[in-house]
C-alpha cells in the first residue's frame, strides 16, 4: 500500500519553519500520515464543535419557542381577566340598574301609603259609627305599617 503524503500549505510550512525544530519534525510527521491520531484528533474536535454548535442553534430555537409560549399564554390569560372583569362590571351595572328601579317603586308605594292614610284622616268623622271606623282606621294603620317593614326590610336586603 501506497502511503500518501499531505501537501502542506505555505502558512503551515512559514509557521513551521518559525516553530521548535524538534516539534517542526513531530508535526510534519503527524501531517505526514492522514491516518495519524492527531488527523483523527482533529476530525473528533470539528465533529465535537459541530455538535455543539447545533446544540446551541437547538437552545436557542427551544428558548425562542417558550418565550413565545410564555407571551401568548401570558396574553391569554390577560385577555381572561379582562373578560371576566368586563363581566362582572356589566353584572353589577345590572344589578344598580335593578336596585334603582326597586327603589323607585318602594318611594312611590311609600308615596301611595301616605296617600292612603292622609284620605283615612279626612274620612273619619264623630258619629255614630265612630268607634267601628276609628278600629277600621286603626287596623288601616297597622297594615300599612307592616307594610312599611316589610318595604325597608326588601331594601335593607338589596343594598346588602
Amino acid at each position: 500500500m501506497t502511503e500518501t503524503t499531505k501537501r502542506l500549505f505555505s502558512a503551515e510550512i512559514r509557521h513551521l519553519r518559525n516553530a521548535d525544530p524538534a516539534a517542526t519534525n513531530e508535526t510534519r510527521l503527524k501531517f505526514a500520515h492522514p491516518g495519524s491520531d492527531a488527523h483523527d484528533e482533529i476530525l473528533a474536535e470539528i465533529q465535537k464543535l459541530r455538535e455543539e454548535i447545533s446544540k446551541g442553534s437547538v437552545a436557542v430555537s427551544n428558548a425562542a419557542n417558550l418565550l413565545s409560549d410564555a407571551e401568548s399564554s401570558v396574553d391569554g390569560e390577560l385577555s381572561a381577566e379582562r373578560q371576566a372583569a368586563q363581566a362582572e362590571i356589566e353584572s353589577y351595572r345590572a344589578e344598580l340598574n335593578e336596585a334603582a328601579t326597586l327603589k323607585a317603586e318602594i318611594i312611590a308605594l311609600s308615596q301611595a301609603i301616605e296617600t292612603t292614610k292622609q284620605e283615612i284622616a279626612a274620612l273619619r268623622y264623630n258619629g255614630k259609627d265612630a268607634d267601628r271606623i276609628s278600629d277600621v282606621t286603626h287596623e288601616l294603620d297597622a297594615v300599612v305599617g307592616d307594610t312599611e317593614k316589610a318595604t325597608e326590610t326588601i331594601l335593607e336586603n338589596c343594598e346588602s
